[in-house]
């Protein structure tokens, strides 16, 4: 009777803990669908200013409470500086990631070259990104800019390494916890679940495992929010270049 209860305890308990985080990735999404909506459709200054007034305070109340959830499982969880005194493992990680962009569009090259009818030349997430800036004025791009590069890696990167591992880490090998983080990346990265938007799984699959390891090996969230920042600063860069030289 009493390992019974031990396993409907766990249960509950990961069921609950499953719950508190697809609220959190909900709560990502309404946010940023308020901030960055003014640049999908223009009504009036006012109501963009109403828009991203609202998406601000959605996300201020984002941080505060995520963080709460996360410091009742990891009481020593904060924010902290970057760890500069390890620049060479930094330096190696920066490679790595690198190394994943360059990948990733070889296998963007690959999908296009074996499925012309259901490849892109990048992927449905990134595609969206530069229609919109294609479409709107300078204000729209640095309000993208700014969600891309400042507020999307820190939230995303509280969700899906600060919270995913406070509540989830609990397995003997060490490695299913990142696979597992890495999965549920990608996954939210996805357009739709259509065979066309699979394809992008594989490159974000990778640049989430990466993210999942420099956080767990170091510990310190800031790592991987620094790592985040710089592929969304350069994916950004890249973005822009295409456009002026389109």
């Amino acid at each position: 009777m009493a390992q019974t209860d031990s396993i409907w305890h766990k249960f509950k308990t990961v069921g609950t803990r499953l719950l508190i985080f697809i609220w959190y990735v909900i709560w990502d999404v309404v946010a940023s669908s308020f901030l960055i909506g003014p640049t999908q459709a223009k009504v009036n200054i006012w109501a963009d200013i109403f828009m991203i007034v609202v998406g601000l305070l959605l996300y201020w109340w984002f941080f505060r409470s995520i963080l709460k959830r996360i410091c009742k499982v990891r009481p020593d969880f904060t924010i902290e500086r970057l760890n500069w005194r390890n620049w060479r493992k930094g330096l190696l990680m920066v490679g790595f990631f690198l190394a994943l962009l360059f990948l990733s569009d070889i296998w963007m090259f690959l999908t296009q070259w074996l499925f012309p009818h259901l490849a892109g030349s990048t992927t449905a997430n990134e595609a969206e990104l530069n229609k919109l800036s294609a479409s709107q004025g300078v204000y729209s791009q640095l309000l993208m800019a700014f969600y891309a590069c400042v507020i999307g890696p820190v939230v995303e990167e509280l969700i899906f390494r600060g919270m995913f591992f406070a509540y989830f880490d609990r397995f003997k090998n060490w490695w299913i916890a990142p696979i597992l983080s890495a999965t549920a990346f990608a996954a939210f990265h996805l357009a739709s679940f259509s065979p066309k938007d699979l394809l992008d799984f594989p490159v974000y699959f990778p640049a989430g495992l990466l993210l999942a390891y420099l956080y767990k090996s170091s510990g310190r969230i800031s790592n991987s929010i620094a790592m985040h920042t710089l592929n969304n600063v350069l994916s950004t860069i890249l973005g822009w270049l295409a456009l002026a030289f389109k």
